[in-house]
């Protein structure tokens, strides 16, 4: 059995005082079981503090970088895998939950087999000083004194980095929809953690925006705040950068289009008025990254493109077995009342591949046999189809075949004995 560390932080005092159930409201259930499962192995590489002891980074054999800081009562989370978003935690946050928790309260979460030997690596790298000179004391045999006031030396250099090589970088995670982001000076993260140095602008946006968010609010914040003095661009998978161009003032309505083409159905998302979003486009969040077009553009009301995933879904579970393998463990999924068994992640759904072999995805569209689209029946509301602000689209191998007239219906009742 482990020792709980004696030398202690802010963070391990959060920790400490959480309760074991706790852990249950970190992430989604899927999630939690992952973690769980994956705590059996040791899977850690490595943990640093920051100077303050306040924040912590774990870093995972698949790359993966955990975060937690604390910030006053707040304590947030964030990881650098393609799993994690905002609002839904991931794997790797339940295992370094896990295992801090193991750490600082050895008599708790028994029910979790966690490697032994990553509770000791664990228990070893927050025992650490947050220090970042460590490896230059071989290299360079110089005293723990001299480093330290060479440390301070630099710190109160003046600060020589061009102001255009800090920007917001934002990257596609991997094949799905999901964009991950935040400030770079040159190849390095910057965080509000770690501010000294960089620009009083740049400092006060980190201050109180510590994560990135795919909102128009945070996009907003970032031009307010800096007075757009940095760019937004886009790394794609071969680092080369593009310059976004952030589009506030013009948000756009989304809509939704049926085609048929011949023996097949095309469902595309689309914009307000009936053309398909570019197959490079990427949807995230409340924002519409065009890359080819080199801008972001906030999206006003996502209505018709949440219309376009449910359709997808209904498409795609044409013939499966999901609801009876549903009922069959439905006691497997109540065992527990904490856990949140809301709708599918609609970013999930967005970027998924389908699942049924009748139907061909193409980033933006899904592609249906005309018969196996109608023998489907999917139900929609008639006002979705009639009210022209939905942007509910429908086409005859590409040209339109205008909106169905609405009419108000007028009846003559004929008494021919009158009210008597």
């Amino acid at each position: 059995m482990t020792q709980a560390p004696s030398a202690t932080s802010p963070l391990l005092e959060r920790f400490r005082d959480f309760r074991p159930g706790d852990i249950h409201t970190a992430a989604a259930k899927v999630h939690l079981m992952a973690g769980f499962e994956a705590c059996r192995g040791n899977t850690l590489v490595n943990a640093v503090w920051n100077l303050g002891k306040s924040a912590l980074v774990v870093r995972f054999s698949g790359g993966a970088r955990t975060t937690f800081l604390l910030t006053g009562a707040r304590m947030l989370t964030t990881c650098t895998c393609s799993l994690w978003q905002p609002a839904r935690n991931c794997p790797h946050v339940v295992i370094a939950w896990a295992t801090l928790k193991r750490v600082v309260s050895p008599d708790t979460l028994s029910h979790i087999m966690i490697n032994q030997q990553m509770l000791l690596d664990m228990q070893r790298y927050i025992a650490q000083e947050p220090s970042t000179e460590k490896s230059l004391a071989g290299a360079t045999g110089k005293s723990i004194t001299e480093r330290q006031e060479r440390r301070d030396q630099l710190l109160q250099e003046p600060v020589t980095v061009p102001a255009s090589k800090y920007r917001m970088v934002l990257e596609q995670s991997g094949h799905s929809s999901s964009i991950q982001g935040g400030i770079k000076r040159g190849n390095d993260a910057v965080y509000g953690w770690t501010s000294h140095g960089l620009p009083p602008d740049l400092a006060r946006f980190l201050a109180s925006h510590y994560f990135y968010d795919s909102t128009k609010r945070y996009f907003e914040a970032f031009q307010l705040t800096t007075g757009g003095a940095y760019p937004i661009v886009f790394c794609d998978e071969e680092g080369i950068e593009t310059t976004l161009v952030y589009r506030g003032e013009q948000p756009l309505t989304s809509g939704v289009t049926f085609d048929i083409r011949g023996d097949d159905v095309h469902i595309s998302r689309s914009y307000a008025d009936g053309t398909p979003l570019p197959s490079d486009a990427v949807v995230h969040g409340q924002m519409l990254f065009d890359i080819a077009a080199g801008v972001v553009v906030p999206v006003a009301s996502r209505d018709a493109w949440q219309c376009w995933e449910a359709v997808f879904e209904e498409l795609d579970s044409v013939g499966d077995d999901s609801d009876e393998f549903y009922e069959d463990h439905a006691d497997d999924w109540e065992e527990n009342d904490d856990f949140d068994e809301d709708e599918p992640d609609r970013e999930d759904v967005a970027a998924r591949v389908a699942v049924n072999n009748e139907l061909r995805r193409h980033n933006h569209t899904v592609i249906a046999p005309l018969d196996f689209f109608n023998s489907a029946a999917i139900r929609l509301f008639p006002e979705i189809i009639n009210d022209p602000e939905r942007n509910c689209h429908f086409r005859l191998n590409g040209v339109s075949s205008g909106q169905h007239e609405v009419r108000s219906q007028t009846y003559l009742l004929d008494m021919p004995h009158g009210l008597a």
